[in-house]
């Protein structure tokens, strides 16, 4: 399985940078799964 390259950022700074197989994440209606191929995206909360 190919992997996706990954930065989880807070105000206060980056707190992760790595290669994850997935990610799940919280959205509005709920969690939604991201995997390799998948479009970029940018979120605000």
């Amino acid at each position: 399985m190919a992997l996706l390259k990954i930065s989880v950022v807070v105000p206060e700074g980056e707190v992760y940078t790595g290669e994850v197989k997935s990610v799940v994440l919280p959205g509005v209606e709920g969690e939604f799964g991201v995997l390799y191929g998948h479009s970029n995206m940018i979120t605000i909360t």
